[in-house]
């Protein structure tokens, strides 16, 4: 199988500033990116970044230009850790399996992992973000690298896998990899209802899905 060259993710450039410039920079974009957590970033106002960064109003525009520069900055870069966060723990899982039952045990605990009551806040964060950024093209743009740089490097385990005949050979590493990405996002859709599946049948489910989609026919 082909392997895609992962893309390297575009996240905020530090260079062409003074040490004490870079500090204040960092400092803004950390208040933000807390900020993103607790409120998301459609509900931020000025005087919010201001109040958490402890900056006057003169000091966001000479490093940002504007509010909603900022914002976006700080969603790129809060995005690219999720993206790494996810793409670290998920290639230490699953390099090293050596069966096609390895190889589903794996995922599976990714899966309980990702699918968890606990994730929730994680989900809806990412998908707020997905939405604030497709509004705003230059956010977006830089976004989308994040999230080819995870879709590439799903795809090259995935590919991997199918080397080593652990993974169904007819099917398209990097279709896999979206696949496992969406049915992991997709998960706020439960999370938003008053009434609930419960976690371990939601994670049976897409247990049974995955081996029958992947694994089945390997050999």
């Amino acid at each position: 199988m082909t392997r895609v060259p992962p893309k390297k993710a575009n996240v905020t450039p530090k260079t062409g500033r003074q040490p004490r410039g870079q500090a204040v920079y960092d400092k803004l974009l950390a208040a933000v990116e807390r900020l993103i957590v607790e409120m998301g970033p459609e509900q931020i106002s000025i005087v919010d970044v201001l109040a958490a960064g402890g900056v006057a109003r003169a000091t966001l525009y000479h490093h940002f230009g504007d509010l909603d520069a900022l914002i976006g900055e700080a969603c790129v870069e809060l995005f690219g850790k999720q993206v790494r966060a996810d793409i670290d723990v998920i290639e230490a899982l699953m390099d090293d399996s050596k069966t096609s039952a390895e190889f589903a045990g794996k995922l599976n605990q990714i899966t309980e992992a990702s699918q968890s009551p606990e994730r929730k806040q994680f989900r809806v964060l990412r998908a707020r973000l997905i939405a604030f950024a497709i509004a705003r093209p230059r956010v977006e743009e830089r976004l989308s690298q994040c999230q080819s740089e995870l879709t590439d490097r799903l795809a090259n385990v995935m590919a991997s896998a199918q080397e080593r005949g652990l993974v169904r050979t007819d099917i398209d590493s990097r279709a896999a990899a979206v696949f496992v990405q969406a049915y992991t996002l997709g998960r706020i859709i439960d999370d938003i209802a008053s009434e609930k599946v419960e976690p371990a049948a939601w994670v049976h489910l897409i247990a049974c899905t995955v081996t029958e989609a992947l694994i089945s026919s390997s050999d």
